[in-house]
C-alpha cells in the first residue's frame, strides 16, 4: 500500500466529499425544476453550499494544506493552481447569484432556519431576473463539468503515478483501491 504523507486533513476531506455530493445533488434538482418544483430544496441547499464552501475556505487558510505532489511538472502545478481558483470562484459565484434571485423575488423567505424579510419591494424586473438566471444556470454547469474534469485528472494522475488521489479520498477507500 502507498503512502500519503501529503494528505489533506479529515476536516478538509468531509468538506470537499460532503460538498461535492452537495454539488451534485444540486446541480440535478436545478435542472429538474421545472418539472419538480422543488425550489424550496434548491434554495435551502443552494445556501447550505454557500455556507459550507465559506467554511472551506475558512479551514484551509487556517489550517493550512499540503504541499503539491513531487509527481507535478510545473505546468501541472499552474493549472491545478488555476484549476482550484476557478472551482472556488464558480462555488461561491453560483450560490450567490442563486441568492440574489432569491432575494429580489420581493417576498420573504427563511433559508436554513434563517428567516429573511423581503429585501425589495417589488420583484426585480422579469428580463433582469431571467438574465441572472440564465447566467447561474451556466456558472452551475461550468461548476460540475470542471469538478467532473477535476475528478478525472486525479483518476489519471493516479493511474500514471499511484499518487494525488490518496490526498483527497479516505484512507479506508484507498485501502480498497490498492488492494491487491
Amino acid at each position: 500500500m502507498t503512502t500519503h504523507n501529503n494528505e489533506y486533513n479529515a476536516v478538509a476531506k468531509t468538506l470537499h466529499w460532503l460538498l461535492a455530493i452537495l454539488i451534485c445533488a444540486e446541480w440535478m434538482v436545478g435542472a429538474t425544476l421545472d418539472t419538480t418544483s422543488w425550489y424550496w430544496l434548491h434554495f435551502q441547499t443552494g445556501a447550505l453550499i454557500f455556507v459550507l464552501v465559506v467554511a472551506r475556505i475558512v479551514w484551509k487558510v487556517v489550517a493550512g494544506h499540503p504541499p503539491m505532489d513531487d509527481s507535478l511538472t510545473a505546468l501541472n502545478k499552474l493549472g491545478a493552481t488555476l484549476g482550484h481558483s476557478v472551482l472556488y470562484l464558480l462555488m461561491l459565484f453560483v450560490p450567490v447569484l442563486g441568492l440574489v434571485l432569491v432575494f429580489t423575488h420581493g417576498e420573504p423567505i427563511s433559508l436554513l432556519g434563517i428567516p429573511f424579510p423581503a429585501f425589495v419591494d417589488q420583484p426585480w424586473p422579469h428580463a433582469t431576473r431571467h438574465m441572472i438566471k440564465e447566467i447561474h444556470e451556466a456558472g452551475a454547469f461550468g461548476l460540475v463539468m470542471l469538478a467532473i474534469a477535476h475528478g478525472l485528472v486525479a483518476i489519471v494522475h493516479y493511474i500514471r503515478h499511484k499518487s494525488i488521489l490518496g490526498r483527497m479520498v479516505p484512507r479506508c477507500i484507498m485501502n480498497l483501491i490498492e488492494k491487491k
